[in-house]
């Protein structure tokens, strides 16, 4: 009882699948859900930066809201020009969004100047700063044409924010529009990553922080401490992208292991008519294994019961003569039978039909009883059929002549003891490959019934004796 109890609870050990698959999925919305959150927050803190470089109140906030605005506009178009769309297919309004905003703000490179032109700010930041507007408004020029050549790709949606950006993009003459859309992308890239362009945004860069060294500017602690923030939301940004492909990648390996690969094997295992592995997978799958090979098991056992039963004799409790057929063949078909001895012994139940004429049919079932176990006592060495009404036989495998010459004397001695009369023959051959197991059958039929018309012939000499 404990043994099987034992058995049962290892069955039931393991994970289930609901037990997997609820906490790792519960596991990957969380990270879902982080993942839209740090996303949020790079685009907050992006915009917590502009606003603080819009809203500086002195001459280094209005100097570095030139460079911001460049750079804003620099990156939102680069960003756009390079994915106009996402990997779904939709278009990538995050960039496009950022650029159409910094281009509604009044800190362009001529807003910037005019707050500057008529102040008493220092001659040389006034300079730096008009090198820096030339500059900025040269990457802008590049910026929209870049724009108008992208969009003949991939319009721009259809979107109110956008009418801004489309008022300022330049129209691109049929003859100066490259010919396919590959060719199309390709020029649209050029302009925000050729040398020029890049040379352009160094100089504003430069030009302002020329500006910013004269002017001391106040806010450049905030803007540090907002980008490092945002360096950082990026970092956990990645390790949570990273956390789902890896949780991903486990939750396939699991379900591959503990239910795709079980169930293969099993399917190859049931087709091969074996028994499932009872303690490999899920659960269930665990379960459904041991169910299934509970089911073979009272198959199996079934068809032993039904086998047994069609190959015995109900009567004498010996084979039939069905089980008699399938052995021989078996030897037939058999290697090793090839090369071993048999020897082949038929016996038929003298006076049956006497008996059961004059004591009855039950008398005569006794009869056969005696016979059978009188025949199947004297040769345990061999298997012993019945294949008729009185009719029986017994093969034996590796044995003597010798060995077979003193069983028959044996039968013969306990014949008389049991005071029942039984015709034999039996047919001997050391080597199966010397002659057929047919005709060595025959041999031995034919000893059984000269031994039997002996045997008759003598009965009748002594009925017919005077004396």
């Amino acid at each position: 009882m404990r043994k099987g109890k034992e058995k049962k609870t290892k069955q039931h050990r393991g994970w289930s699948v609901t037990a997997f698959l609820l906490p790792s999925l519960g596991i990957l919305l969380g990270l879902h859900v982080a993942v839209y959150g740090l996303m949020v927050e790079v685009n907050y803190t992006s915009s917590n930066l502009s606003e603080i470089m819009q809203t500086s109140a002195s001459y280094v906030t209005n100097a570095t809201s030139l460079l911001a605005g460049s750079s804003v506009l620099s990156d939102t178009a680069t960003n756009y020009i390079l994915r106009p769309t996402l990997p779904n297919g939709m278009p990538n309004t995050g960039p496009l969004s950022a650029y159409c905003s910094e281009l509604g703000l009044r800190r362009r490179p001529n807003d910037v100047l005019d707050k500057f032109e008529g102040t008493d700010a220092p001659e040389g930041a006034i300079v730096a700063l008009r090198e820096a507007a030339y500059n900025a408004n040269h990457l802008k020029e590049q910026q929209l044409k870049a724009f108008s050549l992208i969009s003949l790709v991939h319009p721009l949606p259809d979107i109110s924010w956008v009418a801004i950006l489309r008022a300022q993009m330049p129209e691109i003459p049929e003859g100066e529009r490259p010919t396919t859309d590959e060719e199309i992308v390709t020029a649209a890239e050029d302009l925000i990553l050729n040398k020029t362009y890049g040379d352009a945004k160094g100089l504003v860069s430069q030009r302002v922080n020329d500006a910013v060294a004269i002017i001391q500017s106040t806010q450049g602690g905030k803007a540090a401490s907002l980008s490092s923030r945002l360096n950082l939301t990026r970092v956990f940004l990645f390790v949570s992208a990273g956390a789902i492909v890896l949780l991903l990648i486990y939750i396939f390996f699991m379900l591959y292991r503990e239910l795709f690969l079980p169930v293969l094997r099993s399917s190859k295992l049931i087709a091969d008519d074996k028994e499932l592995q009872k303690n490999k997978g899920f659960r269930e799958m665990r379960l459904l294994s041991s169910a299934y090979n509970g089911l073979k098991e009272r198959r199996d056992a079934l068809d032993k019961a039904l086998r047994l039963a069609a190959e015995r004799d109900a009567l004498t409790g010996l084979a039939n003569r069905y089980a008699y057929e399938h052995h021989i063949a078996e030897l037939s078909a058999s290697t090793a039978a090839a090369n071993s001895s048999l020897a082949i012994c038929i016996f038929d139940v003298n006076y049956l039909k006497e008996t059961n004429d004059s004591k009855g049919h039950t008398a005569g079932d006794t009869l056969l009883k005696e016979a059978a176990y009188c025949i199947d006592t004297c040769f345990k060495s061999g298997k012993s059929f019945r294949i008729g009404g009185d009719e029986f036989a017994t093969i034996l495998v590796n044995v003597t002549k010798e060995s077979v010459e003193e069983t028959m004397k044996a039968f013969l001695a306990f014949q008389k003891q049991k005071r029942i009369s039984i015709s034999y023959g039996y047919a001997y051959q050391e080597n199966l490959k010397d002659g057929g197991i047919a005709a060595l059958m025959k041999k031995a039929d034919d000893e059984m019934y000269a031994c039997k018309e002996k045997m008759h012939h003598q009965r009748n000499e002594t009925d017919n004796d005077p004396s």
